[in-house]
């Protein structure tokens, strides 16, 4: 029952963040766009301190990053076993994991 209500619970997330990226405005993509448009990543290239704290609990298998921006945390998750989709609003984002190092797609 627990692994049922926790699996519900994870499907109602996923629809929504789905219907959130699916829903945006080309207003939404252009201010994503022109943020995410610089030589530079705007919050780094390592990932966050939480996901490299608790990589060790995490079971490798296919992983999905919603909103996943500069795709740090993708890039790391990927260079370390996990077999990795990522999606963003901006284009911008999704062209900076290609010049990190890893192996994911980015849609």
């Amino acid at each position: 029952m627990k692994m049922t209500l926790i699996s519900t619970t994870i499907l109602s997330l996923l629809f929504f963040c789905f219907g959130q990226i699916i829903n945006a405005s080309e207003e939404d993509k252009s201010r994503w766009n022109k943020r995410y448009d610089t030589g530079e990543y705007l919050y780094g290239k390592d990932p966050l301190k939480f996901l490299k704290e608790k990589l060790g609990i995490l079971v490798r298998g296919k992983t999905l990053v919603l909103a996943m921006g500069e795709g740090r945390n993708a890039v790391f998750l990927a260079g370390n076993g996990f077999d990795v989709d990522g999606c963003d609003i901006s284009e911008k984002a999704i062209e900076k994991p290609s010049f990190l190092p890893g192996k994911a797609v980015w849609h």
